[in-house]
C-alpha cells in the first residue's frame, strides 16, 4: 500500500438517504477504489456530509476537505461523482478548479475519470469548462468564500 495523502468526500442529501445507508455504500465503494489503486486511507482523510443538499455550498466536511486541500494536507481525494460535490455545473467547475489549483486530483468513481483526464476530454467539453471558469471567476471569490473566510 502507497501511503499518501489521499482522501474521500461522500455526501447524501436527505435524512431517508442517511437512514437506508446509501452514505455507508458510497464510502465502501470509494475506500475499495482507493484500495484497489494502492493506497491507503487514515480515518481523519473521510469527508462525509450526511443529510446536506448538494445546492448548499457550505457543508462541514466539504469546507474542512477544501481547507485540507488548500493547505496541502491532501493530493488527491475520491468521490463518488461529481453530483456528489454539487449539484450545479458551474457549483461543481468552482470546486473542481479550486481543488485543481491547490494541487489536488479528483479521482470520480462513477465516472472511472480523473479531473486530469477531464482537461482530455472532448473539445466541446473542454471550451465548456473554460467558458464556465472564465465566467465564474469574478464571481467566485463571492460564491465561495477563501478558506479564512468561511465558516468551520
Amino acid at each position: 500500500m502507497i501511503a499518501g495523502r489521499i482522501a474521500l468526500y461522500a455526501r447524501v442529501s436527505s435524512e431517508a438517504q442517511a437512514r437506508d445507508n446509501t452514505i455507508a455504500s458510497q464510502v465502501a465503494s470509494l475506500q475499495d477504489r482507493i484500495a484497489g489503486d494502492g493506497y491507503l486511507l487514515e480515518p481523519d482523510d473521510c469527508y462525509v456530509d450526511e443529510g446536506y443538499s448538494g445546492s448548499v455550498l457550505l457543508r462541514p466536511a466539504l469546507e474542512r476537505l477544501r481547507d485540507a486541500a488548500a493547505s496541502g494536507r491532501i493530493e488527491r481525494v475520491y468521490v463518488h461523482a461529481p453530483d456528489r460535490l454539487a449539484r450545479r455545473y458551474a457549483h461543481q467547475a468552482l470546486i473542481i478548479d479550486e481543488l485543481r489549483r491547490a494541487g489536488v486530483e479528483i479521482v470520480f468513481r462513477k465516472r472511472r475519470q480523473t479531473s486530469r483526464r477531464l482537461r482530455r476530454s472532448k473539445p466541446t467539453q473542454a471550451k465548456m469548462n473554460r467558458t464556465i471558469r472564465a465566467s465564474s471567476s469574478t464571481t467566485s471569490k463571492r460564491a465561495i468564500p477563501p478558506p479564512s473566510a468561511r465558516l468551520t
